[in-house]
């Protein structure tokens, strides 16, 4: 869930992961090229930005077979990393999905966590009713159709 509420505006590049943090518009490295992932060294794969961008480092990084696919993959992050400006002295930021102002709080995490979900009618009532928890909890499922 933390991959899918963050995303990352990247200023000195100290702080952001460069292959699995999401700091660029397309997302976390490893999420969309993900053949080309696989052939980076584990070791390297918490490289942040400014030192993989430092002198092409996170080009070395790159250890595994060299496929079609592979290739493919590491020409198209090629060019999207090939314009990107550090920023000296800005600290990179965390930016919360679920809010208007990106900053993180619990009610927004639960309310994320719990987006989409369906209320069954007489679920309330069945958890208020004085019974012992096992017999609660077989009337719920048989509620939902699982029995």
């Amino acid at each position: 869930m933390f991959r899918a509420s963050v995303s990352f505006q990247l200023g000195d590049g100290a702080t952001v992961c460069f292959w699995t943090d999401a700091w660029l518009p397309e997302g976390a490295i490893c999420s969309f090229a993900p053949n080309l992932f696989r052939v980076v060294g584990s070791r390297r794969r918490s490289r942040t930005v400014r030192d993989a961008m430092n002198g092409g480092q996170w080009a070395r990084d790159i250890t595994g077979a060299r496929t079609m696919v592979v290739l493919v993959e590491y020409l198209r992050l090629w060019d999207m990393v090939e314009n990107v400006q550090l920023q000296p002295n800005v600290p990179d930021r965390v930016i919360w999905k679920w809010t208007s102002g990106g900053v993180y709080s619990s009610s927004s995490a639960n309310q994320a966590f719990f987006l989409g979900r369906t209320v069954m009618p007489s679920t309330r009532e069945l958890w208020r009713a004085s019974a012992p928890p096992k017999v609660k909890f077989f009337f719920w499922i048989a509620l939902r159709g699982r029995l």
